[in-house]
């Protein structure tokens, strides 16, 4: 039987703060890079971005969650960065409802 006391000691995990700032560095980065492209490989980049993520989502289900990591992730980057399209797709995905199409506007 195993004693109550133990030889496993438990010690803080710094690299997982590491990589938090490693993460937060190469998404800085990125968004740097995004600033210095000209609109039209802006556009093209963002498009690379929204087509597969909608792909994703209409063959899958409509769900952020639904989009893989790394693509959810340069997503969101975009979201951040303030690019309106990004910002109209996360939005969808999150289930906003103005932008499905089955949305009626009422009258007032």
């Amino acid at each position: 039987m195993t004693p109550v006391s133990s030889n496993i000691f438990l010690f803080s995990s710094p690299p997982v703060l590491q990589l938090d700032f490693v993460q937060r560095e190469e998404r800085d980065l990125r968004l740097a890079k995004l600033n210095n492209l000209g609109p039209d490989e802006r556009a093209d980049y963002v498009a690379s971005i929204v087509r597969p993520a909608v792909r994703i989502a209409q063959r899958k289900c409509r769900g952020l969650e639904k989009v893989p990591p790394q693509l959810r992730g340069w997503l969101l980057d975009l979201c951040d960065a303030g690019d309106p399209i990004c910002r109209m797709v996360r939005d969808w995905l999150t289930g906003n409802s103005r932008y499905c199409s089955d949305h009626t506007v009422e009258d007032a």
